[in-house]
């Protein structure tokens, strides 16, 4: 235990030189008080455009990232090692110990995570349903973790979902037409309903039975999730309500074995500058990713055509590799790499 701690306290000082941070035997492990944050209430990047508007609620899982407590979250992490978004700033103290114990208990406890993670959800969609929001879920706010492999039994969940009152397959989510008025939101609103409506089709004749083997997005078939992710994945085994863009990587290119998914839109780091330049090139295939986070809504226009998301290049305040390592400056040698999607 005091090795793992030392190295927990080296890596967070390697990080955030200035941080007061440090932590001791006394305060790890202790279960925190909630596992989902709302994304308003997160430190991720800030974005242009509040989805407020689409009437959209996003709740997701904020880890610490990477091999920060000691497990490694993000198999494939390449060069977002040296640049998570959850890096930029110093961390507040209990919001830091929050997340490392949040971290320990998924990988020491995963039932008891589960059951407390089953409970949150079922309370953000019920709060999402009262004030006419559509709940969108990420599970994977700092991580990499492969969610559609996290199987459990349905009997081992029964008694969170008899507390609960959630019947399996009894939930239907629809938005209140009547409060909207705008067209732009109407479309949003069509297309999420189109996305949740193919998962209900799919799941209409399931039968849950206590040996059923589930997984979060089984259990929650009506409910959008999303995710960034840096391994590829076969189309068969994303459930249909998740969607994910995979998150290239320059460190990760260089291996021998790489090859760009072609099944899943793609999210790229550039410069403020080269972003602007394509933007005005390739409305069309080109989408900024800094308008909004939530991914789903990338396929709104033209769904079947694969795109790629660009991610403007922000300075962290510690020690991390040259700018050219991690974005793409040049105009020319993106559109060489992604030549195929901007046909």
């Amino acid at each position: 235990m005091v090795y793992i701690i030392n190295k927990i306290n080296e890596t967070i000082h390697s990080i955030w030189p200035k941080s007061a941070i440090k932590i001791t035997e006394d305060i790890l492990n202790k279960k925190p008080s909630y596992i989902l944050t709302l994304s308003k209430n997160s430190r991720s990047r800030r974005f242009k455009e509040p989805l407020n508007k689409y009437r959209i609620n996003i709740a997701q899982i904020l880890f610490v990232p990477h091999n920060l407590s000691g497990k490694n979250l993000c198999p494939n992490a390449g060069i977002c090692e040296k640049i998570c978004f959850a890096y930029p700033g110093n961390p507040g103290r209990n919001q830091f110990i929050s997340q490392l114990n949040r971290t320990l208990w998924y990988h020491d406890d995963f039932s008891g995570f589960l059951t407390k993670l089953i409970e949150e959800i079922i309370n953000f969609i019920n709060y999402c349903k009262r004030n006419n929001y559509y709940p969108v879920l990420r599970l994977n706010g700092y991580s990499d973790i492969r969610w559609e492999e996290k199987k459990f039994k349905c009997k081992d969940i029964k008694e969170v979902l008899e507390k609960k009152n959630y019947n399996l397959g009894q939930y239907r989510y629809k938005i209140d037409n009547r409060k909207i008025k705008s067209n732009e939101i109407n479309n949003v609103e069509t297309y999420l309903q189109k996305r949740i409506n193919l998962s209900l089709e799919r799941n209409k004749n399931r039968k849950f039975t206590d040996d059923d083997e589930l997984t979060i997005f089984d259990l929650f078939y009506d409910i959008l999730f999303y995710d960034y992710t840096k391994i590829p994945r076969n189309p068969n085994q994303i459930p249909s309500n998740y969607h994910l863009t995979y998150s290239y990587d320059k460190e990760n290119a260089k291996k021998s074995n790489f090859v760009l998914p072609k099944n899943l839109n793609i999210s790229v780091i550039v410069t403020k500058d080269l972003k602007k330049i394509l933007l005005k090139e390739y409305p069309n295939i080109l989408i900024d990713g800094d308008a909004q986070d939530c991914r789903i809504l990338d396929d709104i226009n033209n769904p079947s055509k694969k795109k790629v998301i660009l991610l403007e290049y922000q300075k962290q305040n510690f020690h991390e590799p040259k700018v050219e390592e991690v974005a793409f400056i040049e105009k020319e040698k993106f559109i060489e790499k992604f030549k195929n999607f901007l046909n």
